[in-house]
C-alpha cells in the first residue's frame, strides 16, 4: 500500500509541473526576459508585439547613417552592478566595452561660455566617475588610480566586469535579438492586444492585426506593454485601483537624441574625445571614441524640457539647430557635417515618452509586482525598487514574473 500511495504522490507533482502555455503581452527587454526564463523553465510561450519589430526602447537606427555608426536610441550605458544585463550578455555570447573614454578631455558650454577640460558629475553623464570631483588632491587621486586599476585586475581574474561604465558592443538591440533567438517563443509582431479575460483555468486574449481580430487563450499571461499603454488594454476583471490609478498618473521624462554625421573625427586633432556637456543640446557623446574610423558620429542627447523644446522641432530644424549649437562645443561641425537623423520618444505612439517618472512613486509602485489572478506584470514600473525605470530593472521583473509563475506551479 506505501509504494502505491507513493507513486500516486509523484504522480500528482509531475501532474503539477507539466508545461504550461503563458502568453507575454510586449517584446520589449521585460517581456523577452520573461520569455526566455519561461521558455528555460520548459513552458510553451507566445509573445504578443504591436510593432513590427523587437526590442521596444533597445531601439538601434538603421539605414540613414553610414555602415557601422552606432545610431542607439535608448538605453546604452550599464555601470557594473547592474548584473542581470552582464549575465545576460555573458550567456548570450555578447561582448561589452566602455562606454566612456579614459583619454582626452571633455567640452562644456554652460551659459553662454565654452569650457576645455571640464570634468562632468555622475549628474551630468550618468554612470561617469570623475576622481577629479571625488579626489581634489594630486596624490589622492593617483593613489585612488592604481587602487580602481587592482580591483579592475582582480574583478578580470574573477571572471567579472570591471568596475567602469560599459555598454553591450553593437547596441542594446542586439541583446533583445539575442534573447529573441534564445526564447524560441512564438512571436508575432504587427499584433496589438485589446483585452485580457480570465477564468479559473486559463486567460483570454483579445488582439488586433492588419488582416483582422484573432485572440490566444493560455494557462497564464505576463504583461510587459509600457506603463503608458496599461489601462488601453481592457481587463476583466478589471485591474485593481492602484493599478489603474498609478498607470494613469506617472508622467514619462522626454528625450530626444540627434544623431550627426561627420567625415571624421575632427575634435580629436585638438586632444577632444568628442563628448561634452551643454545647456543647448544636454549630452554629446562620441560612441566609437575607440576606433580610428571614418565618417565619424556625435550624438547629441536631451532630456525633459530641453527634449520637448527640441523635439518639437521638424527633421530638418533639429539637425540645423544640433549644428549650430555643435559649432560653439567642438568648432568645424558645419563644414564636416555629412548627413543626421534624429529620434523624439515623446512622438512614439507605442509609448509616448522616453521612460515613466516612476521613481517618484516608488512607495506606491511596488503594486505592479503582484499578480492580479492569472495575470503577472514586467516592465521598468514593475522592477524591484533599485531598478525603477531602468533597462535591468526590465529584466529584474520578466525574470521575476517568470519564476512566480514557475513556483505558482510546484
Amino acid at each position: 500500500m506505501r509504494p502505491k500511495n507513493r507513486a500516486r504522490q509523484v504522480g500528482a507533482t509531475i501532474q503539477q509541473t507539466k508545461p504550461k502555455h503563458v502568453v507575454v503581452l510586449g517584446a520589449g527587454l521585460a517581456g523577452l526576459a520573461a520569455a526566455d526564463r519561461l521558455g528555460r523553465n520548459g513552458h510553451e510561450v507566445t509573445l504578443l508585439e504591436t510593432q513590427s519589430r523587437i526590442g521596444g526602447r533597445a531601439f538601434t537606427i538603421q539605414g540613414v547613417l553610414a555602415d557601422g555608426l552606432l545610431a542607439e536610441t535608448g538605453p546604452a550605458r550599464y555601470p557594473p552592478h547592474l548584473t542581470r544585463i552582464f549575465g545576460l550578455a555573458r550567456r548570450l555570447g555578447l561582448e561589452v566595452e566602455p562606454f566612456y573614454p579614459r583619454s582626452g578631455t571633455v567640452v562644456a558650454y554652460l551659459g553662454g561660455k565654452r569650457i576645455e577640460r571640464y570634468e562632468p558629475s555622475p549628474e551630468e553623464f550618468w554612470g561617469y566617475t570623475s576622481l577629479r570631483n571625488a579626489y581634489p588632491g594630486l596624490i589622492e587621486r593617483s593613489t585612488i588610480r592604481v587602487a580602481l586599476r587592482m580591483r579592475a585586475w582582480l574583478r578580470r581574474v574573477l571572471g567579472k566586469v570591471p568596475w567602469a561604465t560599459y555598454r553591450i558592443r553593437g547596441g542594446t538591440h542586439r541583446l533583445a535579438e539575442a534573447l529573441a533567438s534564445e526564447c524560441k517563443a512564438d512571436i508575432q509582431l504587427e499584433t496589438t492586444v485589446e483585452s485580457v479575460s480570465q477564468s479559473a483555468t486559463g486567460v483570454h486574449v483579445g488582439f488586433r492585426k492588419r488582416e483582422g481580430r484573432g485572440t490566444v487563450d493560455a494557462d497564464y499571461a505576463v504583461c510587459a506593454v509600457p506603463l503608458s499603454r496599461v489601462n488601453t488594454l481592457s481587463f476583466s476583471p478589471a485591474l485593481s485601483q492602484e493599478k489603474t490609478a498609478l498607470a494613469s498618473e506617472v508622467p514619462f521624462h522626454s528625450a530626444v537624441r540627434i544623431f550627426l554625421q561627420m567625415r571624421r573625427p575632427y575634435w580629436r586633432d585638438d586632444g577632444h574625445n568628442g563628448f561634452g556637456v551643454t545647456d543647448t543640446l544636454g549630452e554629446i557623446w562620441d560612441p566609437h571614441f575607440d576606433q580610428n574610423r571614418e565618417p565619424a558620429l556625435l550624438v547629441c542627447y536631451a532630456k525633459d524640457e530641453l527634449a520637448r523644446q527640441i523635439g518639437e522641432l521638424s527633421e530638418t530644424e533639429r539637425l540645423e539647430y544640433a549644428i549650430t549649437e555643435l559649432e560653439k562645443v567642438f568648432p568645424g561641425a558645419a563644414a564636416h557635417f555629412e548627413t543626421g537623423t534624429s529620434y523624439f520618444w515623446d512622438h512614439q505612439p507605442w509609448i509616448g515618452g522616453g521612460w515613466p517618472r516612476i521613481r517618484e512613486f516608488a512607495s506606491r509602485a511596488k503594486v505592479f509586482r503582484e499578480p492580479e489572478g492569472r495575470v503577472y506584470f514586467a516592465g521598468d514600473y514593475a522592477a524591484d525598487p533599485r531598478w525603477l525605470n531602468m533597462a535591468e530593472g526590465a529584466v529584474e521583473s520578466g525574470q521575476r514574473a517568470a519564476e512566480s509563475i514557475a513556483k505558482r506551479q510546484r
